[in-house]
């Protein structure tokens, strides 16, 4: 299809729409050109910008993955600004077929400063646009709307950045979603104020259909995608949070892009290795997660997760280390016992849970009424109860007591009040 002429209240080029992909997981943001410089969007390192419009030069997306992409569909201001003309009003995003789930974003203003080494940055969001997912015939089409821009605004008050999540597909080999072959790419529809309209498409063999009154018709590559072949699951991140003889592990979802059949979960460092075997149906009910129970808490562990898909089985995750124990439950219940003018003593009961190692001690914290959060005297026993000495007659006192075990020590209890009398 050839560009049609521009619109008569169009006199100047506008921007091409190019197409900016980021992985919320990693933080990364992965950013496609355009072919013309008119239209580029610069890479600028402090954002870890990477370009992908090829999949040639950088790694390709990670098939089955939820990403977060974002339209730049930005306008050529006149001078004066002339908000009618050059004002964004609506944006349709054709998505490809086997790229699913879409779900709206926002529409976002563009930043171009020091800030941003330059280069053209999606901004704040804009209020008052609104988005919708619709389906028209095969194709889910993301649609933003929005009221325009109007004069005496600037060309930075206006919507020119368009966020939206989609999941990639699958592929069996490595695919450029160009709309070349049997592949669909991204095709973006772009509506001014003014009424004209731009068409943008990835490649020359996928042109799409034109909206009626269409004043710009033109070749976009920066639309196009690449994903990575499927694979064997990626290593999970994987994290274990101690418990008193027992362990929590979690674990990211790997790539890989095919569903995962199960997740093996192995400890070791006990007498023997402890093997778990985390089913789909489990994670579905749980997530990925399990609590391993009946560990020594005097041990530490080394815990690793790897997730096994059709292709087979995956890259082991990094290793962590647990030591199956945590600090005790606060003493319960301290009292008062006898007193002197120097002395006190003072009991209490051992607390709920020993954190699953053995309590090795306690110590008492004596603090004045007045005295803030540091205690003035402390004092360590095995026992408990115990007989404070060197006291101050007629001071105010309120004592304190905390548990000890191999993992620290326990909240403090509750504490006692009491004055020393002649």
């Amino acid at each position: 299809m050839s560009p049609r002429q521009p619109h008569p209240s169009h006199g100047r080029m506008l921007r091409r729409a190019g197409l900016i992909a980021a992985m919320a997981a990693a933080g990364v943001i992965a950013t496609a050109l355009p072919a013309s410089a008119h239209a580029g969007f610069s890479s600028y390192a402090g954002f870890s910008y990477q370009p992908n419009p090829l999949g040639s030069s950088t790694s390709p997306y990670e098939p089955g993955t939820r990403y977060t992409l974002v339209v730049r569909a930005a306008v050529e201001t006149t001078q004066p600004y002339n908000g009618s003309d050059d004002t964004d009003v609506r944006i349709d995003i054709n998505v490809p077929t086997g790229w699913t789930d879409p779900a709206c974003g926002s529409a976002m203003l563009q930043v171009n400063n020091s800030g941003t080494g330059f280069t053209n940055q999606p901004g704040a969001a804009v209020v008052g646009w609104a988005c919708q997912v619709l389906t028209v015939g095969s194709n889910k089409v993301i649609r933003f709307s929005g009221p325009q821009v109007s004069s005496p605004a600037t060309k930075a008050d206006s919507a020119q950045f368009f966020s939206f999540q989609v999941t990639t597909p699958s592929p069996s080999t490595k695919t450029t979603y160009s709309g070349a072959g049997s592949t669909q790419g991204f095709i973006v529809d772009q509506t001014y104020a003014s009424g004209a309209n731009s068409h943008w498409y990835p490649d020359a063999n996928y042109p799409g259909t034109a909206p009626d009154g269409t004043t710009r018709n033109e070749l976009a590559t920066g639309l196009v995608r690449t994903v990575a072949a499927t694979h064997v699951p990626g290593a999970p991140t994987v994290t274990a949070a101690p418990r008193a003889g027992k362990t929590l592990i979690t674990w990211t979802t790997p790539t890989g892009g095919l569903p995962i059949t199960s997740t093996t979960v192995t400890l070791t460092g006990g007498a023997s290795p402890i093997v778990a075997t985390i089913t789909p149906s489990w994670i579905a009910a749980h997530g990925n997660q399990v609590l391993i129970t009946g560990l020594n808490p005097d041990t530490t562990y080394s815990a690793t997760v790897r997730a096994t898909n059709s292709l087979g089985v995956g890259t082991a995750s990094t290793p962590v280390t647990v030591t199956p124990r945590v600090v005790p439950t606060k003493p319960l219940n301290p009292t008062l016992g006898a007193t002197t003018a120097t002395t006190a003593s003072v009991m209490w009961t051992t607390p709920t849970s020993n954190g699953g190692s053995a309590i090795t001690g306690y110590t008492i914290r004596v603090y004045t009424l007045a005295g803030g959060s540091t205690p003035v005297k402390t004092f360590n026993t095995s026992q408990t109860n115990y007989s404070m000495t060197g006291l101050t007659t007629g001071a105010n006192y309120t004592v304190k007591v905390v548990a000890v075990n191999a993992a620290g020590t326990s909240p403090e209890s509750s504490g006692v009040r009491f004055r020393l009398h002649l």
